[in-house]
């Protein structure tokens, strides 16, 4: 791994010097410094010691160089491969991080999706009760427009019951008629009031009877 003519560096594409250790990838047949594939001379002389073949980073598989690298030397962690393994534990805890940081958002996420999924669920419920009040409102208002429409009614009859009393019977007239009307289910045929005045007749050829007072119906009813 050292002597012979001058190279050059395949990482720096400085020269290396002759009077320096140099290494030889046995794949790419490429030339380094030391330095620039962090390799100590102590392993360098090692390997060259050994005639172990020496890959550079882009020959190396991730798995099998530092295995490859190591292999003959029991006992011993080859600088050969420090820095690339320190390498990977930085990308490895940047991961780990990244991951850690991505699950901590992808939580936000769902509990921000829980939220605005409660609050749509709230909004919904809101507004099936808002609805049912207004079809509750629209029925009770339909049903106080009928009884509305009920009363109009009854306040006509009653008025126009008013106006018949105030034409021809008085309250206590009126009354007494009522009372009279009984005589029918007792043999009268006409109950009757003509001009204020309360009569009544059993058929077409009997007398016509002037009633003046509930003693009189009461009598008639015997």
């Amino acid at each position: 791994m050292a002597g012979g003519s001058i190279k050059k560096c395949d990482a720096c594409k400085k020269n290396i010097s002759k009077s320096v250790l140099r290494l030889h990838c046995g794949v790419c047949k490429r030339f380094f410094h030391l330095e620039c594939e962090k390799v100590s001379e102590v392993d360098a002389r090692l390997m060259a010691a050994e005639k172990r073949a020496w890959k550079c980073g882009s020959c190396r598989t991730p798995l099998a160089s530092p295995l490859s690298a190591l292999s003959g030397v029991p006992g011993r962690r080859s600088i050969l491969m420090s820095q690339p393994i320190n390498d990977q534990s930085d990308v490895i805890t940047e991961l780990k991080s990244l991951i850690r940081q991505l699950q901590d958002e992808n939580k936000e996420l769902i509990r921000s999706f829980d939220f605005l999924s409660s609050q749509w669920e709230e909004e919904r419920k809101r507004s099936k009760v808002l609805e049912e009040m207004v079809g509750d409102l629209s029925k009770e208002n339909q049903m106080l427009r009928k009884d509305v429409d009920g009363l109009k009614l009854t306040l006509n009859k009653e008025e126009s019951k008013r106006i018949f009393v105030d034409e021809e019977l008085t309250k206590e007239t009126y009354q007494l008629f009522k009372h009279s009307r009984q005589l029918k289910g007792v043999g009268y045929k006409y109950v009757w009031h003509r001009e204020g005045k309360i009569l009544a007749r059993k058929n077409d050829g009997s007398d016509i009877i002037f009633i003046r007072n509930v003693n009189q119906v009461n009598d008639l009813l015997k």
